[in-house]
């Protein structure tokens, strides 16, 4: 429990062509194991800087896990990073729950959906652990249909998270995880062409909400 700081760079599959010694992809489920761990996963430069901050501040471990890219700002200079998660994006239909750079694609998603008349919310979890229950639940109860996005491991990762905190609170909310299947990733090259391979890109993600959605 010392107040020691791990970064880890290079979230996902941000590495591309150095392959699978590189990609970061099961490191949420490890991280989480660690009962003293706080983990965040800024999607953005602001969060990015906040959790730093909130690193110095600690006096236990934490692990901030970061992509390699330079991503949009996302948030205003005075946003409050230490409740854990933001709302960018309402939304009627659906809610999607995304962390790190996968936001970006999350947002991108509700922009392609809104054309298919499915208005989609979009929250960025930047704090993994722990979580901020009450504001998670606060924006996830309005929907029956809830859609967990990473660039980890489905085993661990974000949709582990999610499926935790609606069973252990008794929630009937029907959720759809989408993130690279329990596998090793063995393959290397081009990010995007590394998101197509693993049904992690825009038109993937669209494709797999619009199968589910579409039945009750």
């Amino acid at each position: 429990n010392l107040p020691i700081t791990l970064i880890g760079l290079g979230s996902g599959l941000s590495f591309e062509f150095d392959g699978p010694s590189h990609h970061g992809v099961g490191d949420i489920g490890i991280m989480r194991m660690l009962p003293e761990m706080t983990i965040y996963n800024p999607a953005s430069p602001p969060a990015a800087e906040a959790s730093v901050q909130m690193a110095y501040d600690s006096d236990s471990p934490v692990c901030i896990r970061l992509d390699k890219g330079q991503l949009a700002p996302l948030y205003i200079s005075d946003t409050n990073f230490h409740e854990g998660l933001g709302l960018l994006r309402e939304g009627d239909d659906l809610c999607i729950v995304s962390t790190g750079t996968m936001v970006h694609r999350a947002l991108e998603v509700s922009e392609t959906l809104a054309g298919h008349s499915i208005n989609v919310a979009v929250v960025d979890l930047y704090r993994l652990k722990p979580v901020n229950e009450a504001l998670l639940l606060k924006y996830l109860l309005p929907f029956t249909k809830v859609v967990s996005l990473e660039d980890n491991s489905i085993v661990g990762g974000l949709g582990s998270i999610l499926s935790e905190i609606l069973l252990d609170n008794q929630q009937a909310v029907k959720l759809k995880r989408i993130a690279l299947r329990d596998e090793q990733c063995l393959r290397y090259g081009k990010k995007e062409w590394l998101h197509e391979t693993y049904r992690i890109d825009v038109p993937s993600i669209v494709k797999q909400i619009q199968e589910w959605y579409s039945v009750e």
